[in-house]
């Protein structure tokens, strides 16, 4: 899947003016003088607007939690890392990466302990991110380790 202004690049489609300004135009912003009663669009630009239900008017993209942990007590970490499992299951998520031996094949990576959650879209990762669930053991990890966690969108092109 291409999204955003990357579906410029694709093949040229002719659709109505009205259908695009009643979903992008904000009100007050005048359209431009070169504008006619239809635009050239390219196949897939924003199309899915018509038929996704989306606010943005893109599809659903998978979304990444990218995990890297230093644990400083691993007696308390034991404790979230029991609980973590189940909340990120009632959101759609799965682990893709949990521990495992890794290799710094370029620079040195500050922390030893490497996690990547893959959920459906980003909508389900905020969610399972700032859930009562998740909120509630969230504090035991971050007093039993430090580190960095980065939200990704996946890319499909």
């Amino acid at each position: 899947m291409v999204i955003g202004w990357q579906r410029c690049l694709q093949q040229p489609r002719r659709l109505d003016i009205s259908a695009v300004e009643s979903v992008y135009c904000q009100p007050g912003i005048a359209k431009p003088a070169s504008a006619t009663t239809d635009l050239t669009f390219y196949t897939g630009f924003r199309e899915s607007v018509l038929h996704n239900p989306n606010p943005h008017g893109e599809t659903a993209m998978a979304c990444y939690a990218i995990g890297h942990i230093t644990v400083t007590n691993m007696d308390g970490y034991k404790e979230y890392a029991a609980q973590v499992p189940a909340t990120i299951a009632a959101h759609g998520g799965k682990y893709l990466v949990r521990g495992g031996d890794a290799t710094d094949v370029e620079g040195t990576m500050p922390h030893q302990r490497h996690v990547v959650l893959e959920f459906e879209s980003r909508a389900a990762l905020e969610g399972w991110y700032h859930s009562d669930e998740y909120q509630k053991i969230l504090p035991i990890r971050q007093a039993n380790s430090e580190g960095i966690m980065t939200m990704v969108d996946g890319f499909d092109g």
